[in-house]
Protein backbone atom coordinates (compact mmCIF):
# COMPACT_ATOMS: atom_id res chain seq x y z
CA UNK A 1 0.00 0.00 0.00
CA UNK A 2 2.89 2.43 0.33
CA UNK A 3 4.27 1.87 -2.50
CA UNK A 4 1.06 2.20 -4.19
CA UNK A 5 1.04 6.14 -2.43
CA UNK A 6 4.11 7.17 -3.15
CA UNK A 7 4.27 5.93 -7.12
CA UNK A 8 1.16 8.53 -7.07
CA UNK A 9 2.91 10.95 -5.30
CA UNK A 10 0.68 10.84 -2.13
CA UNK A 11 3.88 10.98 0.46
CA UNK A 12 2.32 11.63 3.63
CA UNK A 13 -0.19 9.02 2.99
CA UNK A 14 3.01 6.54 2.21
CA UNK A 15 4.75 8.07 5.09
CA UNK A 16 2.18 6.67 7.24
CA UNK A 17 2.09 3.56 6.62
CA UNK A 18 5.72 2.94 7.00
CA UNK A 19 5.32 3.86 10.13
CA UNK A 20 2.87 2.27 11.09
CA UNK A 21 5.08 -0.71 9.77
CA UNK A 22 7.92 0.19 11.82
CA UNK A 23 6.34 1.06 14.98
CA UNK A 24 4.60 -2.52 14.88
CA UNK A 25 7.54 -4.52 14.12
CA UNK A 26 9.66 -2.59 16.12
CA UNK A 27 6.67 -2.94 19.47
CA UNK A 28 6.41 -6.40 18.94
CA UNK A 29 10.33 -7.00 18.98
CA UNK A 30 9.96 -9.48 21.94
CA UNK A 31 7.68 -11.99 20.22
CA UNK A 32 10.15 -12.14 16.68
CA UNK A 33 12.65 -14.82 16.97
CA UNK A 34 13.31 -17.38 14.46
CA UNK A 35 12.58 -15.12 11.82
CA UNK A 36 14.41 -12.05 13.06
CA UNK A 37 16.46 -11.87 9.93
CA UNK A 38 13.22 -11.25 7.80
CA UNK A 39 11.83 -8.48 10.29
CA UNK A 40 14.82 -6.62 10.30
CA UNK A 41 14.90 -6.46 6.66
CA UNK A 42 11.08 -5.47 7.36
CA UNK A 43 11.77 -2.50 9.01
CA UNK A 44 14.67 -0.98 7.33
CA UNK A 45 13.15 -1.15 4.46
CA UNK A 46 9.76 0.74 6.12
CA UNK A 47 12.51 3.34 7.90
CA UNK A 48 13.79 3.88 4.10
CA UNK A 49 10.82 4.28 2.62
CA UNK A 50 9.73 6.49 5.65
CA UNK A 51 12.63 9.28 5.13
CA UNK A 52 11.72 8.69 1.16
CA UNK A 53 8.85 10.01 1.71
CA UNK A 54 9.03 12.62 4.29
CA UNK A 55 11.37 14.27 2.26
CA UNK A 56 9.40 13.82 -0.73
CA UNK A 57 6.92 15.64 0.65
CA UNK A 58 8.74 18.62 1.45
CA UNK A 59 6.78 19.36 4.89
CA UNK A 60 7.34 22.75 6.71
CA UNK A 61 9.88 23.12 9.53
CA UNK A 62 7.28 22.10 12.58
CA UNK A 63 5.66 19.37 10.23
CA UNK A 64 9.24 17.80 9.56
CA UNK A 65 10.10 17.98 13.20
CA UNK A 66 7.28 15.94 13.66
CA UNK A 67 8.55 13.07 11.71
CA UNK A 68 11.61 13.63 13.11
CA UNK A 69 9.87 13.48 16.68
CA UNK A 70 8.55 9.80 15.17
CA UNK A 71 11.41 8.47 14.60
CA UNK A 72 13.09 9.62 17.87
CA UNK A 73 10.03 8.21 20.24
CA UNK A 74 10.63 4.56 18.61
CA UNK A 75 14.62 5.21 19.38
CA UNK A 76 13.87 5.80 22.84
CA UNK A 77 11.49 3.33 23.54
CA UNK A 78 12.07 0.31 25.77
CA UNK A 79 13.48 -2.09 22.89
CA UNK A 80 16.99 -1.74 22.59
CA UNK A 81 17.38 -3.51 19.89
CA UNK A 82 16.31 -1.70 17.01
CA UNK A 83 17.38 2.24 18.64
CA UNK A 84 20.70 2.54 16.24
CA UNK A 85 18.31 1.67 13.43
CA UNK A 86 16.17 4.32 14.46
CA UNK A 87 19.39 7.31 15.01
CA UNK A 88 20.85 6.24 11.41
CA UNK A 89 17.18 6.90 9.90
CA UNK A 90 16.81 10.32 11.71
CA UNK A 91 20.54 11.69 10.85
CA UNK A 92 19.35 10.45 7.35
CA UNK A 93 16.14 12.53 7.11
CA UNK A 94 17.91 15.93 8.40
CA UNK A 95 21.45 15.65 6.65
CA UNK A 96 19.14 15.43 3.46
CA UNK A 97 16.67 17.78 4.54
Amino acid sequence: MAVQYHERERYLDAATVYRALFEEIHDNQVRIDAAYDHYAKALQSALDGYVECVLAADPDQYEFEKYVGALEDQAASEHPANTEQFYRAIDDLEERR
